[in-house]
């Protein structure tokens, strides 16, 4: 899968959010790059997009995309431009972007978008890269992402398991992540 450009991943928030009848404020969308970033890097490795994330008091933020929409504070933030009314604007957002890409951001989308910003961010605050870039006031790594979110990516022999089922696993947030899915 080929990196995005950090913007098409929020425009593609925007036109899902409008598309479904939810408002996106800027919190919100902060969590949702967040996690997009840090699953894409446990699953495939591999950075999502160029741009830094930082710890900053209210959760994980990426300052570029902070800049750009600080001016709607707490308010919900409109799709940029103007979408056909009939269609919508998620088409047209997701024909920009890979297939695969799009499948991995609705996975996003459907594991996190119903959680409220306030409830995102004490998600973040409960785990260890938002801890320890926060304790040091810095960034949050690829490798921190990478080493947290690698450990709960499920193997294809622990899915085999959970559906034969030898083990129970507790997901604290429903989610089971296996290499390749969205491939």
């Amino acid at each position: 899968m080929a990196k995005a450009s950090v913007y098409d991943i929020v425009a593609f928030f925007l036109a899902l959010a409008q598309d479904v009848g939810e408002s996106i404020t800027h919190m919100k969308l902060q969590k949702l790059l967040y996690y997009s970033q840090a699953w894409h890097i446990a699953m495939y490795g591999e950075s999502l997009f160029d741009n830094k994330i930082e710890a900053w008091k209210l959760g994980p933020v990426c300052p570029e995309v902070y800049k750009e929409y600080k001016q709607f504070g707490s308010s919900s933030i409109p799709f940029p431009g103007d979408c056909p009314e009939m269609e919508g604007c998620l088409p047209i957002v997701e024909k920009r972007l890979d297939i695969g890409l799009v499948t991995f951001l609705r996975k996003i989308a459907d594991d996190y978008m119903s959680y409220s910003a306030y409830e995102l961010s004490s998600m973040t605050h409960n785990e260890q890269p938002w801890i320890d870039a926060n304790i040091r006031q810095e960034e949050i790594t690829f490798d921190a992402m990478r080493a947290y979110y690698g450990e709960l990516v499920l193997t294809d022999e622990e899915l085999d398991e959970i559906q034969e089922g030898q083990i129970a696993i507790q997901s604290g947030f429903g989610l089971e992540w296996k290499p390749g899915m969205f491939s």
